[in-house]
């Protein structure tokens, strides 16, 4: 380390650490070391919260390293070898990269506390005199100073007031801060109930009990009522007494229920998560009086609209939307401020602003930029950058409508914080997730398609491991996963044998497809602007080679048996099917209906019929099967319907065999997976049949990849990612 350097006793204040770590993290020394910059996040800030004495192996294991619970610090070495690997990294910087940081951050062997010090120079005599001077007169400067309030930043509180080992999530504090709503599974059914618990600690209250999903509570301004959503009796906003009560329905379908500060109107969501925000049609905000009634629909000329916040006089609205479908989506996309009463919708360019610092989306609740609240002049939401997922705080001008300055971070841990709820005393509560995703397997009866036993996780790393495809005889798995620090595709031998790393060029990929026979595999990266409907390739599993099918705006294609072309969606919208001939330069339009979008396009086996959906309302898809003819694309009249259109029904996947259907629905209240039977002969189907149950909330299908694709059937089996989440309350002061 530079000798000319040597700690100070000077006190470190909050901003200086916060800015310190940044500027660590994102140096080339840790820029591509994710594990270790996750690791010195999580340490320094329990060194400035004040509970760095709780860090242990165990502990970290869990918080940073996703180890399972049964985790063993004396027979894994994992905490102490990283713990290693950060303190040489952490030397090395400072010898260069950080020679001339005013803050050194250590890791001193033997503990796992980050000690904090500022640094000063050994100095000459003429240079020591004149800072003498200078501090005289600094001197003189302070006690002006400190005859003012003091400026200093003070360390926030930080208490977690829930100790789960499920799912605990969606706080809600009440309007003077000694009570807090949330959403839980500990009743130990599996699903969420509201729960009610006073800020001082005492015992919590359950306020619902019901076999489907209670969740995302808010109270009303008076602290009288909370408002929640359920997936009881088809979905919708319903209110309950905040000391108990029977629920009553305020409004079907709705979800992201927000009072008005008069507490006269509640603004929410009709939609679902399992599209994107910005498709359109995936969303629409209604305003609905408190105590029920007929709801109005807010900025009805919108695309898509989602996740509305009052401003703190009420008198405007602020939320996600799309503008116009057919404008792109870097133009139209974007948080938007218009009165409450109606009127035009201003562009606040907060979008542009995240994309700048480049900050994603956090994908909790579920991925999209959802405002939590808007407290004065300040929106608060959650991003991630690189791998945390924190509160952020963005100045929005509620004359202007305009974003006025640039995001600032509130919360610094290492998971993933989510869900804020805040009062006017400064009392912030939000929610700590944890989650992984990894490919999962249910068994299928053979020749019948039903289910045939449990469901066996099939990976098991602690990285993001998504869009599972199987071969037909159910010996090999291609998915993507994020385990070597970029959405690389893998591959895997079924049912236990390796796992291998079959692309290896650092670029963002989706959409694993392998061929029937399992010798070749297709996927898709990146655009040129950094997101979906790049270039579409083709690569051989065993020899390395690859052939560009697509250069862009192929999404989800279905190849022809004999590989002359293929069938697929667009990026663009609307979203309707297309085919291409291999070789070719551009797709032709195969299927395009006039109100309805078409998503995920798949051939039957013997390339006979093709089977999609269409997404009728946000909340509402139907599934159709159609005759497949290369030249002459089948009319509306010869599509024939397979679900009703009352449920989200996604995901569509023909059995090896061609007479069964696989998909993932939402008709019992939980995202669940079912089949329904259909005869190529007599073009008849029959009613649908429960394949596979998910009905605990910490194990679910709802925010994976399914809504797309991501679901595989072979002859044995049916693949599929499923997400397990944990998760606890904090208060922040």
């Amino acid at each position: 380390m530079n000798r000319n350097w040597a700690p100070t006793t000077n006190p470190v204040h909050r901003q200086q650490v916060q800015e310190s770590l940044e500027r660590v993290l994102a140096s080339d020394s840790f820029r591509d070391s994710p594990r270790l910059s996750r690791f010195l996040r999580h340490l320094v800030e329990a060194s400035m919260n004040g509970s760095a004495g709780n860090l242990k192996e165990y502990s970290i294991g869990i918080d940073v390293f996703d180890k399972p619970r049964s985790f063993d610090p004396r027979t894994d070495s994992t905490v102490r070898g990283e713990a290693g690997k950060l303190r040489l990294k952490l030397r090395l910087y400072y010898e260069n990269e950080g020679r001339n940081d005013p803050l050194l951050i250590t890791i001193p062997k033997g503990n796992y506390s980050a000690h904090l010090q500022l640094r000063r120079t050994h100095v000459s005599r003429n240079t020591y005199l004149t800072v003498t001077a200078a501090a005289v007169a600094l001197v003189l400067i302070l006690i002006w100073v400190n005859s003012r309030p003091s400026l200093n930043p003070r360390l926030p509180e930080l208490r977690r007031i829930t100790n789960d080992t499920g799912l605990t999530a969606y706080p809600a504090l009440s309007p003077g801060g000694d009570l807090v709503a949330y959403a839980s599974d500990r009743a130990g059914r599996g699903d969420l109930d509201i729960w009610i618990q006073p800020i001082a600690g005492l015992e919590a209250r359950r306020l619902t009990d019901h076999p489907a999903n209670d969740l995302d509570p808010v109270f009303s301004p008076d602290g009288a009522t909370i408002a929640f959503r359920s997936d009881r009796d088809g979905g919708g906003i319903y209110a309950i007494s905040s000391v108990g009560g029977t629920p009553r329905r305020i409004a079907a379908d709705g979800h992201h229920p927000r009072y008005s500060p008069d507490g006269a109107w509640i603004a929410y969501t009709i939609g679902t998560w399992r599209f994107l925000a910005s498709t359109p049609g995936s969303g629409k905000v209604f305003i609905v009086p408190a105590r029920g009634g007929d709801p109005r629909q807010f900025q009805p000329q919108f695309s898509s609209a989602h996740y509305p916040v009052w401003s703190t006089d009420g008198r405007q609205i602020l939320f996600l939307g799309r503008s116009h479908a057919s404008v792109p989506g870097k133009e139209s996309f974007d948080w938007w401020v218009a009165p409450a009463g109606g009127g035009d919708a201003i562009k606040t360019g907060a979008l542009a602003e995240f994309d700048r610092l480049k900050l994603v989306p956090a994908k909790f609740p579920r991925w999209a930029w959802i405002p939590w609240y808007w407290s004065g002049d300040s929106v608060v939401f959650s991003a991630q950058a690189n791998d945390a997922v924190n509160l952020w705080q963005v100045p929005i001008s509620t004359r202007t409508g305009k974003v006025t300055g640039q995001p600032v971070r509130l919360t610094f841990g290492a998971g993933q914080e989510a869900v804020a709820s805040s009062t006017p005393q400064g009392l912030i509560a939000f929610g700590d997730w944890k989650s992984n995703v990894d490919i999962w397997s249910v068994p299928l009866a053979a020749g019948q398609g039903r289910d045939g036993g449990k469901p066996e996780r099939l990976t098991q790393s602690p990285a993001l491991e998504n869009w599972p495809s199987i071969s037909r005889d159910g010996k090999t798995l291609v998915f993507f996963s994020d385990r070597a620090h970029s959405r690389e595709i893998w591959t895997k031998v079924l049912p236990s044998g390796p796992e291998t790393q079959l692309t290896h060029d650092g670029r963002w990929k989706d959409y694993p497809e392998i061929s029937p026979d399992g010798s070749s595999y297709i996927f898709a990266t990146q655009s040129a602007g950094g997101g979906t409907g790049g270039p579409l390739i083709r690569s051989d599993i065993k020899n390395p080679s690859s052939e560009i099918l697509c250069a862009e705006n192929c999404m989800t294609p279905s190849f022809l048996p004999d590989g002359t072309g293929f069938l697929h969606t667009n990026v663009d919208t609307p979203v309707h099917i297309l085919f291409r001939n291999r070789g070719a330069s551009i797709s032709t339009v195969y299927l395009r209906h006039s109100k309805w979008e078409l998503h995920q396009v798949t051939l039957s086996p013997d390339a006979a019929w093709i089977l999609f959906y269409a997404i009728l309302t946000p909340e509402h898809t139907r599934i159709f099967v159609a005759p497949f003819r290369k030249d002459k694309p089948p009319p509306e009249s010869e599509w024939i319907a397979l679900t009703g259109g009352t449920f989200h029904d996604t995901t569509p996947t023909w059995s090896v065999s061609g007479n069964r259907i696989y998909f993932a629905t939402n008709r019992d209240g939980f995202s669940c997976i079912w089949s329904v039977p259909f005869d190529p002969k007599t073009k008849l189907s029959g009613p649908p049949m429960e394949i596979a149950h998910f009905h605990d909330a910490a194990l679910r299908l709802d925010n994976t990849g399914t809504s797309r694709r991501g679901m595989s059937v072979a002859q044995d089996r049916i693949v599929f990612p499923l997400e397990t989440i944990t998760g606890n309350i904090w208060l922040m002061r």
